[in-house]
């Protein structure tokens, strides 16, 4: 007399075999475990139900192709959409957050070294004032710890260190004014 499983009883035995294998178990493995075990549901019971192996495994294995580590807190878990990037709406917005705070610290630390003034038109406003990588495609631009450091000498230092400071962040980076930024963005103007 032949046994009818539930879904739940035959996810309990796929996901059992593929805890020991440590892989999405194939359709050899589950005859294997059929004849090897007693009590373990034949490969014809997963056919009968899902009408092929394919369909079984993706149902059954959903959670073991999808699973993936989160961009923000590094934990692992199911994707429930293929570009899902982070575990939760805490950690996306944290991860945007910690992006925006960066940007603006490392900014607003360089307007305060190069000063105020649009490159092309001397426009001396600070907050609409745009920073722009010079090499932005080249190599990577300084990073936050570095900044901080260069700030830091640059408060304290003297004059002869404040210039070489100065010349390091003009090397790198442009202040412009929201109209020049603008035309820079659209090629319009190079710089």
């Amino acid at each position: 007399m032949n046994k009818i499983y539930t879904k739940e009883q035959l996810e309990h035995y796929f996901n059992k075999l593929m805890k020991e294998l440590k892989r999405i178990p194939t359709q050899k493995d589950i005859n294997k475990a059929s004849r090897e075990k007693t009590r373990f549901p034949s490969l014809s019971v997963f056919l009968n139900r899902f009408g092929s192996w394919e369909k079984a495994k993706k149902y059954y294995g959903k959670d073991f192709f999808n699973k993936t580590k989160c961009k923000n807190c590094g934990n692992e878990f199911v994707r429930e959409r293929k570009n899902q990037k982070f575990c939760s709406k805490k950690c996306r917005e944290n991860s945007q957050l910690k992006k925006h705070k960066l940007t603006w610290y490392k900014e607003n630390k360089i307007k305060d070294i190069l000063g105020t003034k649009c490159k092309l038109c001397k426009f001396n406003y600070i907050k609409l004032c745009k920073i722009i990588p010079k090499k932005f495609n080249k190599r990577k631009t300084i990073s936050e710890k570095d900044l901080v450091d260069m700030y830091n000498q640059y408060k304290k230092g003297n004059d002869k260190k404040k210039k070489e400071i100065k010349k390091k962040l003009k090397e790198d980076y442009i202040l412009l004014c929201p109209n020049h930024y603008e035309l820079w963005k659209r090629n319009i103007i190079e710089i």
